[in-house]
């Protein structure tokens, strides 16, 4: 068992439960995690729309190459891929370079090193959603956790020998962003059609909404830190148990904030607090200009 990672895991856990809830409780409850960065205020299982900025297309990012509702036996799972994409909220910008969309993770190329524009001097409500992709239905409790360090670790210091992603950040400075109870799931099998046959295993997003810590971000902007992110999904059982070597983490992403405007021969997704959304190509020609409307989860639609 790491010691560190199980007081950090209960801190969060202590601070995210409602009162009168448990983790089993917290289909439609709403977290607040308290860190340098920011403060997590809303899950939801919503599909979030993602927008290719090359194409100016608008669509729904999935894909078999995403996910994987592999199951070994006794229910555990064998090698799901969980992956992070990251899109603005209110009052944020998200860039990217085409190196950064290159290597990005899935034929869409979602960038797993962006920079974040914001006005670091904002009052008003700025946010940024991170969205956790791929996780499959299984038919036991599992946890979801979304963590951040500034710094990263030479090699693991917690094993994770069924994972293909390992653990790339430093738990000494690593806090939690978010903590998610997914309860199990039935799954029913569906009867062959004409058209073919639906999977029993469903996959799931699960999308966590930051509100970023307007009192830090000038510091951040200032002394050029990253913020290092990953996801893990493990069961509950383990998660109890202590047993962290079983978890399932996600790549590694990587943002680094600056004032204002994206830099030069960078694309970009920004929403205004109007809801505005408005997508440039790499020589900063606007290509879309959309409004958004929020459900009442607060997740991001592309309206018409």
């Amino acid at each position: 068992m790491n010691v560190k990672l199980k007081t950090v895991l209960s801190a969060a856990l202590l601070s995210t439960t409602k009162s009168g809830t448990t983790l089993a409780d917290t289909s439609d409850q709403t977290n607040v995690a308290n860190t340098s960065v920011g403060n997590t205020y809303e899950a939801t299982t919503d599909k979030q729309w993602m927008v290719d900025v090359d194409t100016s297309s608008t669509r729904a990012y999935s894909g078999p190459e995403m996910a994987s509702s592999c199951t070994c036996k006794g229910g555990e799972l064998c090698s799901p891929k969980i992956v992070i994409t990251t899109s603005p909220g209110s009052n944020v910008v998200t860039c990217a370079d085409e190196d950064a969309i290159k290597e990005g993770t899935g034929k869409l190329g979602i960038p797993n090193n962006m920079t974040i524009a914001v006005d670091p001097f904002m009052s008003s409500y700025i946010e940024l959603v991170f969205t956790v992709r791929g996780i499959p239905a299984q038919n036991k409790d599992h946890i979801l956790f979304l963590v951040y360090s500034p710094q990263t670790s030479p090699s693991p210091q917690i094993p994770t020998p069924k994972s293909p992603n390992k653990l790339a950040l430093d738990l000494n400075a690593m806090e939690i962003l978010a903590i998610y109870n997914i309860p199990a799931q039935q799954m029913i099998a569906a009867s062959p059609t004409r058209l073919g046959t639906a999977s029993p295993a469903p996959r799931t997003a699960i999308s966590f909404h930051v509100n970023l810590d307007t009192g830090i971000l000038p510091t951040f902007i200032q002394d050029e830190n990253r913020a290092y992110l990953q996801a893990a999904l493990m069961t509950k059982a383990n998660y109890d148990a202590g047993k962290y070597d079983t978890m399932f983490l996600s790549e590694l992403d990587t943002l680094r904030f600056v004032a204002n405007e994206c830099p030069p021969d960078h694309a970009s997704i920004g929403v205004d607090e109007e809801g505005i959304m408005t997508v440039t190509d790499f020589a900063g020609n606007t290509t879309k200009t959309v409004y958004t409307t929020t459900n009442e989860a607060g997740a991001v639609h592309v309206g018409k």
